[in-house]
């Protein structure tokens, strides 16, 4: 099962680590990733927020079926 048919972008999958860049890190991203903005503000289009919100109520299962810890998938979740 894709993250797509799930309504969760994979484009999004790490992207917490933005909070944490310094304006010089930023700088950089931009200079490499020129459509990054665009590229979210698409992705954003196909973000189902009540699948992320049904996938925190039942993570258990969500977990186990995709073979991860628990509580790695809750923080996963709680970034989107």
């Amino acid at each position: 099962m894709s993250l797509y048919s799930l309504g969760i972008p994979p484009e999004f999958l790490g992207c917490s680590i933005f909070a944490e860049l310094k304006e010089d890190g930023w700088d950089v991203v931009q200079k490499h990733y020129v459509n990054l903005k665009d590229d979210l503000n698409v992705a954003g289009g196909y973000l189902a927020w009540q699948n992320v919100e049904m996938l925190m109520d039942m993570n258990h299962k969500a977990a186990e079926r995709a073979g991860m810890n628990q509580e790695r998938l809750r923080e996963i979740l709680k970034r989107f």
